[in-house]
């Protein structure tokens, strides 16, 4: 074996122990968990700053947000050992979830499949694969970003905030803690 041919076996030796190192290692996970979390806050932030970003971040907040939950669902997974990074090819959050049997309530779940959409393509593209998928993206949107109340003998929707940043940080942090091993 030649002496190039040397370096280049201990260099992808050398990444190979890395890529799994990094693939078994929760830490890791948390780490980008936590660089996207502070993103979409950076987001948040600019959006709430008073200028015009609002609509045209708003998708890409939450895209961030999702990833980030996506990023600390996947590090507890890892950390049980039920599963390899090989199997988590789902951007399904609730599937994830299920996947450590994470407790979760109603409105939690709701959170995490509508920021499931905004990973899979809310927060990439204008549309996604299918008209049933809008309707659903949208039905979904409406419950779970949305109350519905009667003004004036109207039905109107109004904001609840769900997505907000001060909103999902309790959530964020409750799984972070829980992959830290941080008692809450």
């Amino acid at each position: 074996m030649s002496k190039q041919s040397k370096v280049k076996h201990t260099q992808d030796e050398f990444l190979l122990n890395q890529f799994n190192e990094m693939s078994e290692n929760p830490e890791y996970w948390h780490n980008k968990a936590a660089e996207l979390f502070t993103s979409a806050g950076v987001i948040w932030k600019a959006m709430n700053s008073g200028k015009d970003f609002y609509a045209k971040c708003d998708a890409t907040y939450k895209m961030l947000m999702g990833m980030s939950f996506e990023a600390l669902l996947k590090g507890l997974c890892i950390e049980s050992r039920k599963v390899t990074t090989a199997d988590l090819i789902s951007h399904d959050l609730v599937k994830i979830s299920k996947i450590i049997e994470l407790p979760l309530d109603k409105a939690e779940n709701k959170l995490l499949m509508l920021l499931s959409d905004y990973i899979k393509w809310a927060g990439k593209y204008p549309i996604p694969k299918n008209s049933g998928q809008l309707q659903q993206y949208r039905s979904m949107v409406d419950s779970t970003e949305f109350d519905k109340v009667n003004i004036g003998g109207f039905n109107a929707s109004i904001s609840n905030n769900a997505l907000d940043y001060e909103e999902l940080t309790p959530m964020w942090r409750r799984l972070s803690d829980k992959l830290l091993k941080t008692p809450t």
